[in-house]
């Protein structure tokens, strides 16, 4: 019988939820987090405190381009950088292959010192006043060549039906013009 089933597979469910207790529940969490954490990579070297709060400031004229809350300026210069400034990093380079502008790939692993903080520093420079970039990151996913790929319909393209997209009426006195034609189609 459906309810049978229905009954022993909710007993089943509190069997299992009995053994995760609170406690086993924060251990996993804590795996999950450690296992997240090694898989960055750790980055060291001699930087000073200057060029490492200049990437700072770079990262965060990024960070304002996805919106991303800005990262604290170091108050002494550290010999491996922290785990959660590389996180920032990386998600600014993931960003940075998606958009296949590859000029601006971080190349993390050649940071030892800071001539390479002084070129990841010029990278995110570049990368907040690109237009190109900005518009990448402002472009809602699936829009664009991802929307081609995926075979559905652009702008001004066969919407189906066999009606092509309205265009937007002509600037000054050609409105009519673009009704009649529009009509003839």
């Amino acid at each position: 019988m459906p309810g049978e089933e229905m009954m022993m597979d909710r007993s089943m469910e509190m069997e299992v939820m009995d053994d995760v207790s609170p406690e086993r529940l924060m251990d996993m969490a804590k795996e999950v987090d450690d296992a997240e954490m090694s898989a960055i990579p750790k980055i060291e070297g001699d930087f000073s405190l200057q060029r490492i709060n200049g990437v700072v400031a770079a990262l965060n004229r990024v960070n304002r381009m996805f919106q991303a809350p800005p990262y604290p300026d170091f108050e002494s210069a550290p010999q491996v950088l922290p785990p959660e400034f590389v996180k920032n990093l990386l998600m600014v380079d993931a960003a940075v292959d998606a958009s296949g502008m590859d000029e601006y790939s971080l190349k993390l692993e050649e940071i030892a010192d800071d001539d390479g903080m002084k070129m990841i520093q010029g990278r995110l420079d570049a990368m907040a006043s690109d237009k190109s970039f900005k518009a990448f990151l402002n472009k809602p996913l699936g829009m664009g060549e991802f929307q081609k790929e995926a075979g559905v319909p652009q702008k001004g393209e066969d919407l189906g039906r066999g009606a092509a997209a309205p265009q937007p009426p002509a600037e000054g006195g050609d409105a009519e013009v673009d009704l009649f034609m529009s009509r003839m189609g």
